[in-house]
Protein backbone atom coordinates (compact mmCIF):
# COMPACT_ATOMS: atom_id res chain seq x y z
CA UNK A 1 0.00 0.00 0.00
CA UNK A 2 1.40 3.35 -0.99
CA UNK A 3 2.22 6.07 1.63
CA UNK A 4 0.40 9.64 1.40
CA UNK A 5 3.83 10.99 1.45
CA UNK A 6 4.92 9.09 -1.42
CA UNK A 7 1.72 9.90 -3.54
CA UNK A 8 2.11 13.57 -2.93
CA UNK A 9 5.17 13.70 -4.23
CA UNK A 10 4.42 11.56 -7.19
CA UNK A 11 1.57 13.79 -7.65
CA UNK A 12 3.48 17.18 -7.17
CA UNK A 13 6.04 15.94 -9.38
CA UNK A 14 3.83 15.17 -11.95
CA UNK A 15 1.78 18.83 -11.88
CA UNK A 16 5.72 20.67 -12.09
CA UNK A 17 6.24 17.94 -15.26
CA UNK A 18 2.88 19.10 -16.59
CA UNK A 19 3.20 23.18 -15.86
CA UNK A 20 6.41 23.03 -17.13
CA UNK A 21 5.20 21.24 -20.62
CA UNK A 22 2.61 23.76 -20.72
CA UNK A 23 5.04 27.32 -20.10
CA UNK A 24 6.90 25.67 -23.48
CA UNK A 25 4.03 24.87 -25.31
CA UNK A 26 2.50 28.23 -24.52
CA UNK A 27 5.74 30.13 -25.63
CA UNK A 28 5.76 28.11 -28.61
CA UNK A 29 2.56 29.40 -29.41
CA UNK A 30 3.69 33.02 -28.50
CA UNK A 31 6.09 32.68 -31.00
CA UNK A 32 4.07 30.66 -33.76
CA UNK A 33 1.96 34.20 -33.36
CA UNK A 34 4.71 36.36 -33.75
CA UNK A 35 6.45 34.57 -36.74
CA UNK A 36 2.49 34.86 -38.22
CA UNK A 37 2.44 38.38 -37.55
CA UNK A 38 5.80 38.60 -39.20
CA UNK A 39 4.75 36.96 -42.59
CA UNK A 40 1.34 38.96 -42.41
CA UNK A 41 3.70 41.81 -42.00
CA UNK A 42 5.95 41.00 -45.00
CA UNK A 43 2.55 39.86 -47.12
CA UNK A 44 1.36 43.46 -46.32
CA UNK A 45 4.42 45.65 -47.85
CA UNK A 46 4.42 43.06 -50.97
CA UNK A 47 0.87 44.43 -51.72
CA UNK A 48 1.81 48.09 -50.61
CA UNK A 49 5.16 48.08 -53.00
CA UNK A 50 3.23 46.14 -55.64
CA UNK A 51 0.80 49.20 -55.74
CA UNK A 52 3.35 51.31 -56.15
CA UNK A 53 5.18 49.44 -58.80
CA UNK A 54 1.29 49.62 -60.67
CA UNK A 55 1.34 53.45 -60.08
CA UNK A 56 5.15 54.18 -61.43
CA UNK A 57 4.27 52.05 -64.62
CA UNK A 58 0.80 53.53 -64.47
CA UNK A 59 0.58 56.95 -63.68
CA UNK A 60 4.29 58.38 -63.34
CA UNK A 61 5.24 58.29 -66.79
CA UNK A 62 3.85 61.99 -67.04
CA UNK A 63 5.45 65.06 -65.76
CA UNK A 64 7.07 64.36 -62.39
CA UNK A 65 8.37 67.48 -62.00
CA UNK A 66 5.78 68.80 -59.51
CA UNK A 67 6.31 65.41 -57.74
CA UNK A 68 9.86 64.99 -57.64
CA UNK A 69 10.24 65.54 -53.82
CA UNK A 70 7.18 63.21 -52.88
CA UNK A 71 9.25 60.16 -55.34
CA UNK A 72 12.32 60.97 -53.37
CA UNK A 73 11.08 60.38 -50.31
CA UNK A 74 9.17 57.27 -51.43
CA UNK A 75 12.35 56.29 -52.97
CA UNK A 76 14.06 56.56 -49.37
CA UNK A 77 11.26 55.13 -48.05
CA UNK A 78 11.55 51.83 -50.49
CA UNK A 79 15.34 51.49 -49.45
CA UNK A 80 14.15 51.74 -45.88
CA UNK A 81 12.02 48.34 -46.01
CA UNK A 82 14.78 47.47 -48.29
CA UNK A 83 16.92 47.67 -45.16
CA UNK A 84 14.60 46.28 -43.13
CA UNK A 85 14.02 43.38 -44.91
CA UNK A 86 17.66 42.45 -45.03
CA UNK A 87 18.20 43.18 -41.13
CA UNK A 88 15.32 41.02 -40.61
CA UNK A 89 16.52 38.08 -43.11
CA UNK A 90 19.84 37.75 -41.95
CA UNK A 91 18.47 38.01 -37.91
CA UNK A 92 15.79 35.07 -38.99
CA UNK A 93 18.68 32.98 -40.88
CA UNK A 94 20.47 32.65 -37.60
CA UNK A 95 17.61 30.72 -36.17
CA UNK A 96 17.82 27.99 -38.23
CA UNK A 97 19.74 24.97 -37.51
CA UNK A 98 20.31 22.04 -40.35
CA UNK A 99 18.59 18.83 -39.03
CA UNK A 100 20.07 15.33 -39.74
CA UNK A 101 18.23 14.62 -43.03
CA UNK A 102 18.76 18.06 -44.38
CA UNK A 103 16.02 19.75 -44.25
CA UNK A 104 16.20 23.59 -42.07
CA UNK A 105 14.39 24.03 -39.22
CA UNK A 106 14.26 27.17 -36.64
CA UNK A 107 16.10 26.69 -33.13
CA UNK A 108 13.62 27.09 -30.52
CA UNK A 109 16.22 28.52 -28.28
CA UNK A 110 17.55 30.71 -31.10
CA UNK A 111 14.28 32.01 -32.56
CA UNK A 112 13.72 33.12 -28.47
CA UNK A 113 17.17 34.66 -28.19
CA UNK A 114 16.23 36.65 -31.54
CA UNK A 115 12.58 37.17 -30.63
CA UNK A 116 12.88 41.14 -29.47
CA UNK A 117 14.95 42.39 -31.96
CA UNK A 118 12.77 40.18 -35.16
CA UNK A 119 9.51 42.01 -33.11
CA UNK A 120 11.34 45.53 -33.08
CA UNK A 121 12.35 45.19 -36.89
CA UNK A 122 8.78 44.29 -37.55
CA UNK A 123 7.46 46.87 -36.25
CA UNK A 124 9.93 49.29 -37.94
CA UNK A 125 8.66 47.30 -41.06
CA UNK A 126 5.11 48.40 -40.55
CA UNK A 127 6.03 51.60 -39.42
CA UNK A 128 7.93 52.04 -43.07
CA UNK A 129 5.18 50.18 -44.54
CA UNK A 130 2.05 52.84 -43.83
CA UNK A 131 4.64 55.26 -44.24
CA UNK A 132 5.08 54.43 -48.00
CA UNK A 133 1.00 53.69 -48.08
CA UNK A 134 0.61 57.25 -47.29
CA UNK A 135 3.44 58.54 -49.41
CA UNK A 136 1.41 56.68 -52.39
CA UNK A 137 -1.53 58.61 -51.31
CA UNK A 138 0.03 62.07 -51.10
CA UNK A 139 1.45 61.96 -54.26
CA UNK A 140 -1.85 60.51 -56.03
CA UNK A 141 -3.95 63.28 -54.15
CA UNK A 142 -1.22 65.30 -55.12
CA UNK A 143 -1.48 64.45 -59.25
CA UNK A 144 -5.60 63.87 -59.18
CA UNK A 145 -6.16 67.19 -57.43
CA UNK A 146 -2.47 69.40 -58.72
CA UNK A 147 -2.03 70.24 -54.75
CA UNK A 148 1.14 71.04 -53.43
CA UNK A 149 1.22 68.73 -50.32
CA UNK A 150 4.30 67.41 -49.18
CA UNK A 151 4.65 65.07 -46.16
CA UNK A 152 8.24 64.63 -45.30
CA UNK A 153 7.86 61.94 -42.56
CA UNK A 154 4.80 60.60 -40.42
CA UNK A 155 5.33 59.13 -37.67
CA UNK A 156 3.33 56.13 -35.99
CA UNK A 157 3.51 54.93 -32.54
CA UNK A 158 2.25 51.41 -32.32
CA UNK A 159 2.10 49.72 -29.29
CA UNK A 160 1.65 45.87 -28.14
CA UNK A 161 -1.85 45.05 -26.69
Amino acid sequence: MPEPFSLAVGIISVIRAADSIVNSLNSIRAALADLLALINEISDLRVVLQDVDQYSKDDLQADLGPHAQQLRHLCALVDQAKSHLSKLDSRTNTTFIQSANGHNSVSRMKWFKAQDTITALRCRLRETRLNIAIQLAVINSAQQFHTGLVVDEVSLTSYRI
